[in-house]
């Protein structure tokens, strides 16, 4: 009794001790062969007995409990063997799960994400589940994951259905899938007659309703979605894998057929509906959310797929067999209609075809493509092939405002385009254009035609304005080559007596004439202004440029070589003024010669140089009043030493470079004399001159300041 109650608390302690290491059935049978042999007097032991028992309840796969996570991660513990982890989070779940060795090498464990957030489970140490460093499983979709004995691999397995060539299931059913996919059905190799993946078939009678669900629904139903992908209730897909399969690969076929009805019969081959009765709440920065579509095609050309002709995203086919009367009414390849129960226009967009793009890196080449591109004709000699018909009001034919012509054309024809500029290309010379009664043409290069609408020769005329004889026009009159500025006047072809107008490019006028351009009220006489191009030779001739308000007007000869001369002339005796009223002053930068005089008959102005322009200097002696000093300048102020004034003559020197030899330089007292100094210039030679200076009155102390002022003279 004493050996089963520690038998006893031994069991309960292990069962309470931390899980260990696995074992398999054959490796517990050889230790119950080694640990319990027959015949052996005393060979159980506590120690022996402990480690079987621990080894077999290591071993023993124990009943299903639930570890319940509500985290964004988790790590699988050893205590999770045989345990359902499930997890219940909205975001996206991270699950770690040790890398199967030592106590996980033979470690089983199952997982279900049973909240809105899918969970990506992960081994460590680089070890793969199914081969792949990671597995990724949806809501309600449990996954158990199982050591594969080599150290480095889980194999992972979910619900499943398996079947033969009987079907299972009938009536209702319904499927949870594990890894996106609820139902996997994969046909037999080989080319049988018939290769169905999926079949449902039904036979109905009775009448329907109008919006009542067809037999052989299949129907998915998601009371929670939040998937960034696609979310499919039925996906009929076919692949070929042969690298000689030939033929139509057809992942969904739709088949209507009527034998014997006589009634109105509507088949469709496959129709697609989509109700949506619910509010769509949009992200943020989106003015809605969510779209609602009947049907949605996709052709795809993976990254293998090389050598194909074309790839369509849908391709619709019509055809009318070739039997006498049979001719329907109406045909053809795409029929667009708004439904019965359609109530509302879109509110941004509202079009019955809409060519967009998901892509944002490749867009469309062609809109819209007619063409032959299976070798076939899509319309004959006697086709439209853009039409109306019936009798209908619009608003607009055709609107591109909101999109910009770069580097083409806005329309292109064979023989007639308009490019991006608005430029308008008739490529042929019996082409013409209508304006109301009149046509445009172009028979020649470089010619332009306007005649009536007739083509025959009567008086033309191209007018400004309305019709009355107010208006100008050019006109030339039936039979005559003279092309005249008249008014617009059918009875008479009164001269212009007003012709005005503006010019917003360029205007250039070839003349040799000495009235190539007058302008007045007497024509060419005596004009207010006139331009005369007679010279023979002439390459110069005069510029005016404008300037912004406040600006400068520049008015400058013009030249095909470097030197012109320009004269502003009055005639006979005439004055010529300049700033006759203005108030500002005449600045000429330049060397002025003049075969008159220069008079000033201002009794405030006056002839010498203008201040704050940089002509006129200052300079301070050094050492004593007989030290030279250096100012180029034409006019300036000399500052002498501070000394005693003499009766003796004192001499120093004025380095200027701005001096001529020939020059004349006055100089006069300033300011700071104190004595009365007698000063005047005793040599001027190039680049110098002297001034010398004694005081004619006075000895006291002082400090003079000397102006001087060079002005040019001449010995020639």
């Amino acid at each position: 009794m004493r050996t089963k109650r520690t038998a006893l608390a031994l069991l309960t302690l292990l069962f309470a001790a931390p899980a260990h290491a696995q074992f398999s059935k054959s490796t517990l049978s050889s230790q119950v062969s080694q640990d319990f042999p027959d015949g052996c007097v005393g060979c159980i032991t506590p120690s022996v007995l402990r480690g079987f028992l621990n080894n077999a309840i290591n071993s023993w796969q124990q009943y299903t409990g639930v570890n319940p996570q509500t985290g964004t991660t988790y790590t699988v513990q050893l205590s999770d063997y045989g345990q359902l982890v499930t997890l219940n989070n909205a975001g996206a779940i991270a699950v770690t799960i040790p890398q199967p060795t030592g106590s996980f090498g033979t470690f089983n464990v199952y997982i279900k994400a049973i909240g809105a957030g899918s969970a990506t489970i992960t081994p460590t140490n680089g070890a793969t589940i199914n081969g792949s460093p990671s597995l990724t499983v949806g809501r309600n979709t449990p996954v158990q994951l199982i050591s594969d004995g080599t150290g480095n691999n889980y194999i992972s397995q979910g619900p499943y259905l398996a079947t033969d060539s009987s079907p299972i299931l009938t009536g209702n059913w319904t499927f949870q899938p594990t890894s996106g996919v609820a139902i996997t059905i994969t046909t037999p190799a080989g080319s049988p007659s018939v290769n169905m993946g999926l079949a449902i078939t039904n036979s109905p009678s009775g009448t329907f309703g109008s919006n009542q669900l067809a037999p052989n629904t299949v129907t998915v139903n998601d009371s929670v979605i939040n998937a960034s992908g696609s979310l499919a209730a039925f996906q009929a897909q076919y692949g070929a894998t042969a690298t000689a399969s030939q033929g139509n690969g057809i992942g969904l076929l739709g088949v209507a057929t009527t034998l014997a009805n006589t009634n109105s019969f509507y088949g469709f081959g496959v129709q697609g509906q989509c109700f949506a009765q619910h509010t769509a709440t949009a992200p943020t920065g989106m003015g809605g959310a969510g779209q609602c579509a009947g049907g949605n095609f996709l052709g795809h050309l993976g990254a293998g797929a090389t050598g194909y002709f074309s790839v369509f995203g849908l391709e619709i086919n019509t055809s009318v067999a070739p039997t006498g009367g049979n001719a329907p009414k109406f045909k053809a390849g795409i029929l667009i209609a708004q439904n019965v129960g359609d109530a509302a226009r879109g509110a941004t967009i509202d079009a019955a075809i809409a060519i967009s793009s998901n892509n944002a890196t490749i867009n469309w080449k062609t809109g819209l493509l007619f063409g032959n591109m299976a070798g076939q004709s899509a319309f004959g000699t006697d086709s439209t092939i853009i039409a109306s018909t019936g009798s209908q009001q619009v608003n607009t034919f055709i609107d591109f405002s909101s999109y910009t012509c770069s580097g083409g054309n806005k329309i292109n024809f064979n023989t007639f385009a308009v490019d991006c500029s608005d430029n308008v290309f008739i490529n042929t010379s019996s082409a013409y254009a209508w304006l109301g009664l009149s046509r445009i043409s172009s028979p020649g290069n470089g010619v332009l035609q306007l005649t009536n609408n007739a083509a025959t020769d009567v008086a033309i005329r191209l007018q400004f304005g309305g019709t009355s004889a107010s208006f100008p026009a050019w006109k030339r009159a039936a039979s005559s080559t003279v092309l005249a500025a008249r008014l617009a006047d059918d009875s008479a072809d009164a001269g212009i007596t007003a012709l005005t107008g503006a010019f917003s490019s360029t205007v250039t006028v070839t003349s040799a004439s000495a009235s190539a351009l007058a302008v007045g009220l007497n024509g060419a006489t005596n004009p207010a202004f006139k331009v005369d191009a007679s010279t023979g030779s002439q390459a110069a001739g005069l510029s005016v440029k404008g300037a912004a308000t406040g600006g400068t007007v520049a008015i400058a000869a013009i030249d095909s070589g470097s030197n012109t001369n320009l004269t502003l002339d009055a005639k006979g005796s005439g004055t010529l003024v300049l700033q006759g009223t203005a108030t500002g002053a005449i600045t000429l930068t330049r060397d002025t010669t003049g075969s008159g005089f220069i008079k000033s008959s201002s009794v405030t102005g006056g002839i010498g140089y203008a201040t704050g322009g940089g002509v006129g200097g200052t300079v301070a002696q050094a050492t004593n009043r007989s030290t030279a000093v250096t100012l180029n300048k034409l006019t300036g102020q000399i500052t002498l030493v501070s000394a005693a004034g003499v009766g003796t003559v004192t001499t120093f020197t004025v380095n200027n470079t701005t001096v001529t030899a020939t020059d004349a330089v006055a100089v006069w007292v300033v300011s700071g004399a104190t004595n009365n100094y007698s000063v005047y210039v005793t040599a001027v030679a190039g680049n110098s001159f002297n001034i010398s200076f004694f005081s004619a009155s006075g000895t006291a102390t002082d400090q003079p300041v000397f102006g001087y002022a060079v002005i040019r003279a001449a010995n020639n």
